[in-house]
């Protein structure tokens, strides 16, 4: 095989250079750059430029007006490139071979000498400068500084060679200046410094002159900008001479802090000037030295590029995030905002000192406020005009107020408990319409509209009338009157705040209900959440009052729910915990999708409001009133008002935020744009390192390019999952979801898939005594759905289980888009050609296609016959929703929708559990912060359990189908941890806990890797666990007992006892266990938390002890001292990485890879209760680095991935006397560094292969005689 076998398709990471070239954004990722182009949204091209080392800087050369030359270099290496228009043919075109030069190369400037037009001035590490003729191909000429030291960074100053200068940042924090061109009779001499430039306390990071204005500024990693004007003797010279550098005179002006980190770059334009540092922020300053504007978007770490537009109207940075972003600048004006005070007309007959109790904003020019003698006065901003709207003493001193969503109507609330519906006039000469109805024998503690017609109102002991607004119309066409109609009685189960904050209605899935909204829900002031039902034509006289028919206590805390609302079949609830959270209602069930935190700080969420395609948060952040863009992850405004505990409204309108609030008895209205306008140009990866990457499943749109489908979890404490997708002759990288709610860093995933339930049979294929397996789906996937189940764990000691659903919906471009059946690479295998009476190798030795074609194939199609489960498993079980289309972005594929349904079942944290017992309050939960999951692996018990291996033809028979069912929701994961504990746990999806079969510390050291193998036999399988630490061995456990014992439970506790044939189910259920053990009744100890939320506060009542469906509560014993199968010493230190493939009967290979860089393959054979190593071949010297990926992508071939940033292709050899041998047969460099993980994944002819750490980078390896032989 060569090395044009193995394809990089798609590169996704740290952003390192960033220029703008008129209408075109140029991005240098890993040994990359791309062509954007702002005019037709698009990425025109993507092209790998250097060898073997990253883009660092890119500049723009001279152009014809059509074309561009650019300059594109990175450590040692430049290249010229041409930039032609799309309509070209080849809009990316390299002019030079790669300049290789002996230093790391820090700047360079295109020359304008005359009669020259190929010549570049380059700025090297060491202080020194070379003139390169790219055209052709020679250094002309080499200068170097008498101050030889090395530099942190340099920058030209000057348009020809002989006035060129170079300010140099030094490792002693000082800037000097010499000219490159010098007078010196000693032409090949050091040139001796003009200037030097001192202040900063550390080294200088980046360093920019603007020649008009003549200011020359510097960054540093003491976090400080510091400014210098230059004066001229001669005035203000545009190219100045060597000589008149040496006599021109400089004053620090300005000096400046404005980051929270170290500086990396600065670029100035004529009406102001840009910074950006580690701390993901670009300020921009005036040059009087003032703030104009933060831009915070990007995630986690720093931005290395930035670039200003020509015409200076944008700004355009580029981060570690992998994201490139264009902020709109208004250079020395801020973002318009106005603030004044509304002076109330007071009613000067009754109490003088009246003031407003209550402002609200009907709409964005209609403005409500209360006064506390009883007046309701509107005052339209439009015309700054009030007109009184009521006057009643019914609601003096006390009063509530609740603007209707229509924008016409208020409903107030007394002290008597007296209801007032008021629909306001749209002009002065209407009459306002009203109509009231005393509801309370107390008074009315709250108000909240569930659409334009419904209203609920909140009384004292936990009363909650549902009321209708109706119209009653009149003889004239234009007359009616307002009435108000009971509808339903609802009663708040008793709490210390009975009453609600905040209501919607959730229209039924019935279409034959006659009422349109048959579930409401309620938050309360104690932070609960309730779901109550509503019953077919009744009413508050025919039914009793309504009881929730289930409730979430104290889920927002203890201070109340503030906000909830109904979208897009998801109910959202908000509170002053700082979480805002997503619910499903199905079958009458309110079940709790997942919680969100916006930032640290800012706890008080009071509003969501879905704005062009944005979420925003209304909400205080300590005295602040925030409103704070989700998608953009950054804050539209904030107005100083004092805090969230006073009265106030908000509405937003093309663009811009009007906010009223009182302060000390004064209304004062705010009208501000949004601070940031922000446009997404290339979205984000992560905001940290990728510790681990999967290739979750891979599909087809109906061409020869397929959509991958890859989960990554990073060191920024999220789990993104998203598609390598091909768009305009391009893969790029799209992500769909974020899944957010781990405490620290995520180093490990895990899937196990509903419909991964597997088996392999064996047959006599003709009249030779050859074995072929074959694969039957009993569950493949419904329609075009991925069903996932997802295992993340990280720090803190801390495992995630989420639900996931992959749904692809129609578009132009996936309109025939389709899950295919496919295998993954880890229960990959290829046709067996080899008698098992013999030793594997004389087999193939024997024969070199033999060799290349060993392991299984999968026979079959994803049409094969299965058993389809019900919805009813869905019960509990629902799933937000999100795609990639980003808002306010410029991509070009936002009709292709790939949509991730996802759901946070549970979570666990090792060694820990919550005991329900006691109350919430006394609830404590001591976390480990020292443990981290290493490594996870999961499956599916139906995969795991020998039950069905040998009953394939019967399966659609009872009990099987049940069974099935009821085991595939049950899971088997397996953990690594840092305290040297290896763990196994049992996890269901119906009660959503986590339970603990066994644990051993075994390894006694570190455990840094786990995996789940199963090996087929002719009549049964055999499931393993094998585990790695820091000693370097293998250690193989056998599963089989705690599987069994594990479905003999599920089938125990689930299988219905009026099944038509007993028999069968307590055939199942004996076969589920053990030879020779017995059930256990004793108590399950350890059990996780049930429906745990997101941020680990689940606050649930003791009712859920009862739960039919708790399966870890009895018949289950924890193996403490669990022994193992074998051990095999297979690294002398660490081991990273593992893989095996079976290529026999009796026979599989295992591969790892290891922190002393060597790469191991053992030949083993298994029986039922030994192991035995048959070869082993190491290479020691696979890798400069720690290897942390392995994969086998059949018996002559393997896969290795290391730190080095190297990935190799290993021909495995077979040799007589069993012996083997790894040769090298390929070998490419990659530009991810830090490589932390490797997944492999088979489709069709090909193997892709996802790498990640500071990055992700997608390859595609096609072989088809390795693969096939």
């Amino acid at each position: 095989m060569d090395t044009q076998k193995l394809e990089l398709l798609c590169h996704a990471g740290p952003i390192t250079a960033l220029a703008i070239c008129g209408q075109k954004i140029i991005w240098g990722c890993g040994s990359e750059i791309s062509v954007f182009d702002v005019t037709l949204k698009k990425l025109e091209t993507r092209r790998q430029i250097l060898v073997g080392a990253s883009v660092h800087g890119i500049k723009i050369g001279p152009s014809d007006g059509i074309s561009h030359l650019v300059c594109v270099y990175g450590a040692k290496q430049a290249i010229v490139v041409c930039i032609q228009p799309v309509e070209q043919n080849n809009d990316l075109i390299i002019l030079s071979d790669v300049m290789h030069l002996s230093d790391w190369i820090w700047d360079v400037k295109w020359l304008n000498d005359q009669g020259d037009t190929g010549s570049i001035a380059v700025a090297l590490a060491h202080n020194s400068v070379v003139r390169w003729n790219w055209k052709s191909k020679i250094i002309s000429c080499h200068r170097e500084c008498s101050e030889k030291c090395i530099l942190y960074c340099a920058h030209f100053i000057g348009q020809t060679w002989e006035n060129l200068v170079l300010a140099a940042g030094t490792v002693f924090n000082q800037i000097v200046l010499w000219p490159v061109a010098s007078s010196s009779p000693a032409v090949d001499g050091p040139v001796e410094v003009m200037h030097t430039f001192s202040g900063h306390q550390g080294v200088i990071f980046s360093i920019k002159y603007h020649p008009d204005l003549q200011r020359l500024c510097s960054v540093s990693d003491d976090r400080s900008i510091h400014m210098w004007q230059l004066t001229f003797p001669h005035g203000n010279l545009l190219d100045p001479t060597p000589e008149d550098w040496r006599s021109v005179k400089y004053d620090l002006i300005l000096l400046l802090y404005g980051h929270s980190a170290r500086v990396w770059d600065v670029a100035l334009a004529a009406t102001y000037f840009a910074s950006v540092g580690e701390d993901a922020t670009c300020c921009i300053w005036s040059y009087s030295g003032n703030v104009l504007h933060k831009f915070k978007g990007h995630k986690g770490r720093s931005i290395w590029g930035l670039a200003i537009a020509e015409d200076e109207q944008f700004v355009l940075t580029a981060g570690g995030d992998g994201s490139v972003r264009m902020w709109e600048v208004h250079g020395e004006k801020t973002k318009k905002t106005l603030q004044r005070v509304i002076s109330v007309p007071q009613n000067t007959e009754l109490i003088q000192d009246d003031f407003p109790r209550i402002v609200e904003m009907l709409n964005f020019d209609l403005v409500l406020i209360m006064m506390n003698s009883g007046n309701l006065y509107s005052y339209s901003v439009s015309n700054q005009q009030f007109v009184l709207v009521l006057s009643d003493n019914v609601f003096k001193s006390y009063s509530v107020v609740s603007p209707c969503p229509d924008k016409t109507t208020v409903a107030l609330g007394s002290m008597s408990g007296v209801v007032r519906i008021i629909q306001l006039s749209e002009t002065q000469h209407e009459e306002t319409k009203s109509a009231e109805m005393n509801l309370f024998p107390g008074k009315v503690l709250a108000l909240a509209w569930l659409d334009s017609c419904h209203l609920l109102a909140s009384g004292p002991d936990g009363v909650c009338l549902l009321l209708k607004m109706d119209t009653v119309r009149g003889k004239e066409r234009d007359d009616f009157t307002l009435c108000i109609k009971k509808q339903y009685q609802l009663s708040l189960p008793p709490s210390k705040h009975r009453w609600i904050t905040a209501a919607c209605s959730v229209p039924s899935s019935d279409k034959t209900c006659s009422f349109s909204h048959s579930f409401i829900v309620c938050g309360d002031k104690d932070g609960s959440v309730h779901l109550y039902g509503m019953a077919d034509g009744s009413d508050c006289n025919s039914e009793p009052e309504l009881k929730p028919l289930n409730s979430s206590v104290k889920v927002h805390g203890k201070a109340g729910v503030t906000f909830v609302c109904y979208r897009d079949g998801v109910v959202y609830t908000a509170g002053r915990d700082g979480f805002y959270r997503e619910w499903k209602v199905l079958a009458g069930y309110l079940s709790q999708l997942h919680g969100n935190k916006i930032i640290k700080g800012f706890e008080w969420i009071d509003r969501l409001e879905w704005y062009n395609n944005d979420l925003l948060v209304y909400g205080f952040f300590s005295s602040l009133f925030v409103v704070w863009s989700v998608t953009c992850n950054q804050q539209l405004m904030s107005v100083s008002c004092g805090g969230g505990h006073r009265s106030w409204g908000c509405c937003h309108d093309n663009e811009t935020l009007r906010f009223i609030y009182l302060k000390a008895g004064k209304v004062y209205m705010v009208d501000s744009g949004h601070e940031t306008k922000q446009t997404l140009v290339q979205p984000a990866l992560h905001g940290n390192k990728i510790c681990e990457a999967k290739i979750m499943r891979i599909m087809s749109h109906g061409t020869d390019r397929p959509v991958h489908l890859v989960c990554t979890a990073s060191e920024d404490t999220t789990v993104n999952i998203g598609v390598f997708v091909y768009v305009d002759n391009l893969y790029i990288w799209r992500p769909i979801s974020t899944l957010k709610g781990h405490l620290s860093s995520v180093r490990a995933l895990a899937l196990s898939s509903h419909h991964a339930v597997q088996q392999y049979t064996f047959s006599n294929k003709g009249d030779s005594d050859d074995l072929q397996f074959h694969r039957t789906h009993l569950n493949p996937s419904a329609g075009r759905d991925g069903h996932f189940i997802l295992f993340t764990g990280g720090g803190r000691a801390e495992i995630n289980a989420w639900k996931l659903s992959i749904v692809i919906e129609d578009s132009s471009t996936f309109q025939n888009l389709k899950e295919l059946n496919h295998t993954d690479v880890n229960c990959f295998t290829a046709d067996l050609s080899c008698d098992v009476k013999q030793s594997v190798y004389e087999n193939i030795h024997s024969s070199h296609n033999d060799r290349l074609h060993n392991g299984i194939i999968p026979n079959g199609s994803s049409e094969d016959c299965s058993v389809q489960e019900p919805d009813s498993h869905l019960h509990r079980k629902s799933s937000h929703t999100e795609s990639f289309t980003p808002p306010n972005s410029v991509l070009s594929d936002t009709s292709d929708q790939i949509v991730c349904n996802y759901q946070h079942l549970s979570r666990y944290f090792l060694g820990e559990s919550r005991h329900k017992r006691f109350h919430w309050k006394s609830q404590k939960l001591s976390l480990d912060p020292e443990t981290r999951v290493m490594s996870l692996d999961a499956s599916c018990v139906a995969v795991l359990w020998n039950g069905f291996h040998d009953k394939v033809a019967d399966v659609n028979k009872a009990p099987f189908p049940g069974a099935l069912k009821y085991l595939s929701r049950v899971h088997i994961v397996s953990s690594a941890g840092s305290d040297g504990i290896f763990r196994v746990f049992a996890f269901d999806e119906d009660s959503r806990t986590f339970a603990s079969l066994a644990e051993t510390t075994y390894h006694q050291g570190c455990v840094l890797k786990v995996m789940h193998y199963v090996h087929y036999f002719e009549s049964k399988h055999i499931s393993l666990a094998m585990s790695t630490s820091t000693n370097g061995n293998v250690v193989f456990w056998q599963l089989d007992a705690l599987v069994n014992q594990l479905a003999s439970t599920v089938l125990s506790k689930r299988l219905p006892e009026s099944h038509s044939n007993c028999d069968q189910r307590q055939t199942l259920i004996k076969e589920g266990m053990p030879n020779n053990v017995e059930m256990k009744s004793e108590k399950f100890a350890d059990v996780g938390d049930e429906k745990c939320d997101t941020d680990g506060d689940d606050d649930k009542d003791d009712t859920d002890d009862d739960d039919a469906d708790a399966l870890f509560k009895t018949n289950l014993k924890i193996e403490s001292d669990w022994k193992p199968l074998s051990s095999l010493k297979a690294h002398q230190s660490g081991v990273n990485s593992l893989h095996a493939f079976q290529i026999s009967v009796s026979q599989f290979l295992l591969a790892s890879g290891g922190d002393d860089n060597a790469v191991t393959v053992s030949l083993l054979e298994i029986s039922d209760l030994a192991l035995k190593e048959l070869a082993k071949v190491s290479k020691e010297d696979a890798h400069a680095a720690q290897v942390t990926g392995v994969q086998l992508i059949s018996s002559a071939l393997l896969v290795s991935v290391s730190i080095d940033q190297r990935v190799c292709l290993w021909g495995i050899d077979y040799l007589p006397q069993n012996h083997m041998q790894l040769q090298l047969v390929a070998c490419r460099y990659i530009s991810v560094a830090d490589v932390s993980s490797m997944s492999a994944y088979l489709y069709q002819n090909s193997v892709y292969l996802c790498i990640g750490g500071e990055g992700l980078c997608l390859y595609k390896l096609t072989d088809k005689e390795s693969l096939h032989g």
